[in-house]
């Protein structure tokens, strides 16, 4: 290792370290916070978080700790404050802001605001597909599909989720040409179809994505 390169890998361990430090006090002011409108206080606060990426991957911890907690008001203040770091580092429409959307729609889905979270999911699932540029790896799709489809069986639309799993299957093999994450689409459509008691869809939607797997 060169001596430029070896006094760039320690700035970078020390830059990792400062905000590593700073962030944790701002990670207990929000914890300690008594509601979302304090968390949002004290994150205007900190212009910093928007102009340094190494933040990222702090916020998202924090966001799914806050949200494992059932602190969903302050888990959405986290998310939508991630959502600005990473719309400012990678683009408004890029594939880490879309699947932190679908992040949001799930907060959303937990605080019972339906309708907020239906408008992100539609929006995920139209963009991603048309956009035909996310890694067929990528569970974001499959994430929205499966998200939006559970949230019309919660309201007893089980017309509009499963049309919601045909036609997002349909889009992903038509855009992916990918067995891996087809076959994921087969998986969450079988499982749709046991829970309406549709027993002969559900064996044959199986099959099929056995046969994909080869298993």
């Amino acid at each position: 290792m060169t001596l430029d390169a070896h006094k760039e890998y320690e700035d970078l361990k020390k830059a990792r370290r400062e905000a590593k430090e700073r962030f944790a006090d701002v990670r207990r002011q929000l914890l300690e916070a008594p509601d979302a409108a304090r968390c949002q206080e004290i994150l205007e606060g900190e212009k910093w978080l928007r102009e340094n990426p190494l933040v990222k991957t702090y916020l998202e911890h924090l966001a799914y700790e806050l949200n494992s907690a059932r602190e969903y008001a302050k888990a959405e203040v986290v998310t939508l404050q991630l959502l600005g770091v990473l719309q400012e580092w990678h683009g408004t429409n890029s594939p880490p802001v879309l699947n932190q959307l679908v992040e949001l729609a799930r907060i959303y889905r937990a605080q019972e605001q339906s309708a907020n979270a239906e408008r992100i999911y539609q929006y995920v699932l139209t963009l991603a597909i048309d956009l035909g540029g996310l890694n067929p790896q990528d569970s974001t799709v499959h994430m929205a599909a499966e998200g939006l489809a559970g949230l019309y069986r919660e309201q007893g639309k089980d017309v509009q989720a499963e049309d919601v799993l045909r036609r997002a299957t349909l889009d992903v093999r038509a855009a992916f040409h990918d067995p891996t994450i087809f076959a994921a689409f087969l998986r969450t459509r079988a499982e749709f179809y046991r829970h309406a008691g549709k027993t002969t869809e559900a064996e044959a939607t199986e099959r099929l994505r056995r046969s994909i797997s080869n298993e």
